[in-house]
C-alpha cells in the first residue's frame, strides 16, 4: 500500500478546499507518514469519523451513511451519490507528491514546470508525452485520489478566474517557504501560472515579490507570452504570472 505524507495532506486540503484544520485521517493499514508538525487526528474506527470534520480516507469503508462535507479519498470508496473530483498524482523520489492533476487532463501540461536538461529528465518527459498520447497515463502515475466536498473546489475557482480550461499542480518543496504552483491552460497551451503560498513565511515572500514586480510589470509583460495579474482570495495570496 502506498504511503501518504502529512505534509502532502496539508497541501491538498489547503489548495482544494482552503482548509487545514480539524483534519481526521482514517487509516487502518498504517499508510500515513507523519513528516510535519500538523496536529491531525488519526483513527482506525468508523465510529470515530465525524461528518463535519475534514476527512482523509486511506482505507475502505464498508458503508457510508452520511454526506461528507470535505473528504479526500485514496481508498476508492463508493461515493456514487456524491459530487466528486478525480485526481492523479506523481511522486518525488522520496515518495512525497510532486505533481497533481485532474484525471481528465488530456495532455501532460505539468511538464511546462519540469526542467528536462539531462538525459534522464528528457526520458521522463518523453514517457509522459507518450503515455498521455496513447492512453496509458495511469501506468505512470504514483496513485489516485478523489475530492468529495459539499463546498466548491477552490483550485477550479482560481482556474476559472484565470479563464483556463484545465490545470495541473506542482506541490512545491517541503519547508516553511513552500509554495504550490498551479499551471493553467486553454486550447492545449499554458496561459498562466498561479503561485499559492502554503505558509505564513511563503505568503510574505509572495507579497514582497508582488510589490517589487509592480515597478517593472509592463516590461515583464512585453517580454512574456503569459498574462500577469494579482489577486488575494480568502486570505490566500495568489500570484498570477
Amino acid at each position: 500500500m502506498p504511503k501518504i505524507y502529512t505534509s502532502d495532506i496539508a497541501v491538498l486540503f489547503q489548495l482544494l478546499v482552503n482548509k487545514n484544520i480539524d483534519i481526521v485521517i482514517y487509516d487502518i493499514d498504517n499508510q500515513v507518514v507523519e513528516d510535519s508538525n500538523h496536529d491531525y487526528k488519526i483513527v482506525n474506527s468508523v465510529q470515530n469519523l465525524d461528518e463535519n470534520a475534514n476527512l482523509i480516507l486511506l482505507s475502505k469503508l464498508e458503508k457510508i451513511d452520511f454526506l461528507f462535507k470535505n473528504c479526500i479519498d485514496f481508498a476508492k470508496n463508493d461515493f456514487s451519490k456524491h459530487t466528486i473530483f478525480d485526481y492523479q498524482y506523481f511522486n518525488n523520489p522520496n515518495a512525497t507528491m510532486r505533481w497533481v492533476y485532474p484525471k481528465s487532463l488530456k495532455y501532460p501540461s505539468f511538464l511546462t514546470l519540469y526542467n528536462a536538461s539531462g538525459l534522464k529528465s528528457k526520458l521522463i518527459r518523453l514517457a509522459f508525452q507518450s503515455a498521455f498520447r496513447f492512453g496509458f497515463k495511469s501506468k505512470l502515475n504514483s496513485g489516485e485520489f478523489r475530492l468529495i466536498t459539499t463546498n466548491q473546489n477552490e483550485v477550479k475557482i482560481l482556474v476559472e478566474e484565470a479563464r483556463g480550461e484545465a490545470y495541473s499542480i506542482f506541490t512545491g518543496t517541503v519547508g516553511e517557504n513552500r509554495k504550490a504552483i498551479i499551471e493553467v491552460n486553454r486550447n492545449r497551451k499554458t496561459t498562466n501560472f498561479i503561485k499559492v503560498p502554503l505558509g505564513e513565511k511563503s505568503a510574505k515572500l509572495v507579497e514582497k515579490r508582488k510589490r517589487e514586480s509592480t515597478k517593472v510589470r509592463k516590461i515583464q509583460l512585453s517580454k512574456s507570452s503569459f498574462t500577469e495579474s494579482y489577486n488575494i482570495k480568502k486570505s490566500k495570496s495568489c500570484d498570477y504570472f
